[in-house]
């Protein structure tokens, strides 16, 4: 604005008790305000649809890492079961490929997958070297502490960690996660 103009706006404004004219233009508290709750409400859908599908997908990662382990454990018992150089039962299926055999009595988070029958004796412990000599990335398991348990005879695999669900639910078995 020129400076005669500014002079003109003064004197308007004088005339109408300082108050603003109302054809002049600009952003009422209302509109802001409505603006900012819109805001809000868009922020809060967005975090709470992006945490589920970081979950979902965090669970899908446990689950496809759980079946490759299944897959690979499946093949290598159909291998011993064509190869096996005993009919005994109570041989161990017995390989480096195969994992270390593993009494789930030792480990009480596990003791609760025994179910009494002859399966509990084919419960073999997979970790990164495992999983390497199997051809499977060992960085399916975050830490040298986490392993896979794998039962041969029902071919359910363990994941030491877990998948913390709702509430206090862990679920450590791919039977659990898929039903999830």
């Amino acid at each position: 604005c020129d400076r005669r103009q500014r002079q003109m706006c003064i004197r308007d404004r004088l005339k109408n008790g300082g108050k603003m004219l109302k054809n002049q233009n600009g952003v009422t508290v209302a509109a802001l305000v409505v603006t900012i709750i819109v805001l809000g409400i868009l922020a809060s859908v967005t975090i709470s649809v992006t945490t589920d599908l970081m979950t979902d997908s965090k669970v899908k990662t446990y689950i496809t890492n759980m079946l490759l382990v299944q897959g690979k454990a499946e093949s290598l018992y159909e291998k011993y079961q064509f190869e096996g150089t005993s009919d005994n039962p109570d041989t161990d299926i017995g390989n480096e490929y195969m994992g270390t055999k593993t009494d789930l009595n030792s480990l009480e988070t596990f003791k609760k997958y025994l179910d009494g029958t002859n399966n509990d004796k084919y419960w073999y412990k997979w970790t990164q070297d495992t999983l390497s000599k199997n051809g499977l990335d060992p960085e399916m398991l975050t830490s040298g502490s986490e392993y896979y348990l794998v039962n041969y005879e029902t071919e359910e695999v363990i994941y030491s960690k877990g998948f913390k669900g709702e509430g206090s639910t862990t679920y450590y078995t791919l039977t659990e996660m898929q039903s999830y």
